[in-house]
């Protein structure tokens, strides 16, 4: 006698079958919350800094002279030192204290926190086109607009005159000179190679002219002078 099976029986069967070759898939994991850490600040003016802190949540924040001095930092001074260091993890926004040392905009960072600013030393800018003397003793923090004058036995610079690419002669202070801050200089340049090495000699009948003695009226007396030259 045949044996009967049911429809319900048969599409159970099939579907055990489909099942045990197939498997469901898992769920996406999450990726785990990134880290917050403390960034570095160094550079940037103390505003900056503590609004990048406010952002992550941090509210603890102080700040403090990076020099020997007191002062309490202004908004727009700069960052030289930050406590605790970078890339510290910031494990909880509401127990995470950070520290700022910072100095004036015009001022370099000392060696280390509470030191004299470290004021560089005069360089070397003798044979350098103007341009990149400027630019150097600006980038040092010495001088932005350095006194400038026509090197020995040229004559005026036109107020008109493309200076960049002139030769700096000579420069005061001298290369190796510590400056500090109130530092004032001065460059000599020459439009091209070589740069002149001796003084113009002054012109014809410039010089000290011998005025012979005279027999000069006694001027003691009341008289009048009428274009007289001892008048």
């Amino acid at each position: 006698m045949p044996t009967s099976i049911s429809r319900t029986a048969l599409t159970a069967a099939v579907g055990l079958v489909l099942l045990s070759g197939c498997s469901l898939p898992e769920p996406p994991k999450e990726k785990p919350a990134k880290p917050l850490l403390f960034k570095d600040h160094r550079g940037e003016t103390v505003a900056k800094a503590e609004a990048g802190l406010d952002k992550a949540g941090v509210w603890n924040v102080d700040t403090h002279d990076a020099g020997p001095g007191d002062e309490s930092p202004r908004d727009d001074w700069k960052v030289c030192f930050q406590t605790p260091k970078p890339g510290t993890r910031i494990k909880s926004v509401n127990d995470f204290k950070a520290d700022y040392a910072a100095v004036p905009p015009d001022m370099p960072c000392p060696k280390k926190d509470g030191q004299p600013p470290a004021w560089p030393t005069m360089p070397n800018l003798k044979g350098m086109k103007y341009s990149k003397a400027v630019a150097k003793l600006e980038k040092l923090g010495i001088d932005d607009d350095p006194l400038t004058g026509p090197a020995p036995g040229l004559d005026a610079i036109s107020s008109t005159a493309d200076k960049g690419d002139w030769i700096v002669c000579t420069q005061d202070p001298e290369a190796g000179t510590k400056t500090d801050g109130y530092t004032f200089t001065s460059l000599q340049i020459a439009p091209n190679e070589p740069c002149p090495t001796e003084e113009p000699a002054p012109p014809a009948g410039s010089g000290d002219i011998d005025v012979p003695d005279l027999d000069v009226p006694d001027i003691d007396r009341p008289r009048i002078c009428k274009r007289k030259w001892w008048c």
